[in-house]
């Protein structure tokens, strides 16, 4: 599939079980580890678990996957992926702008969240949404041993809420 040059139209939506199929390989060909889609399954079921979807419009193509899990007044960003073909095209960070839009409407104060720091496209994208890096973890990924950089944001301080649709 050639890449389009121009920005989808996007809705971001509950995930469904029926888009687990195409979550899983969209999170195989993101992941050197990839979950497992009774991971996902698991948090659609979850009530601390609020996992998203992005659909391109008006067509609806799952073009990614945000799974966040609300904990007291802090907001996990456990996994997000962009299918391949729209990557680049900012639907990583519209789906993450509205999720932590969600994120504050839950009653969220701050996020955090784990990245490789080999992951440059994704530390990209948190900083733009000023997260700042506040720690280590040594050797987290087991696949290959690579740290992971522990990134925050400041919800009511630091995040600005997306004043469109």
């Amino acid at each position: 599939m050639t890449r389009p040059s121009t920005s989808p139209r996007l809705a971001v939506l509950p995930m469904l079980p029926g888009h687990i199929k195409e979550i899983t390989a969209i999170e195989a060909a993101s992941f050197a580890s990839p979950w497992p889609g009774y991971f996902f399954q698991a948090g659609i079921l979850h009530k601390q678990a609020h996992p998203l979807v992005c659909l391109t419009l008006p067509g609806k193509a799952l073009a990614g996957y945000l799974c966040l899990w609300l904990q007291d007044h802090e907001i996990q960003i456990q996994n997000l992926a962009v299918h391949p073909a729209f990557r680049g095209r900012g639907v990583g960070r519209h789906l993450l702008q509205k999720g932590l839009d969600l994120s504050l409407e839950l009653g969220a104060r701050e996020a955090v969240l784990e990245v490789r720091p080999s992951n440059l496209a994704a530390r990209r994208l948190y900083r733009s949404l000023n997260f700042s890096e506040i720690g280590r973890k040594p050797g987290y990924y087991t696949n290959d041993g690579e740290d992971a950089l522990i990134l925050f944001l400041d919800l009511k301080n630091t995040f600005q809420p997306s004043t469109v649709d």
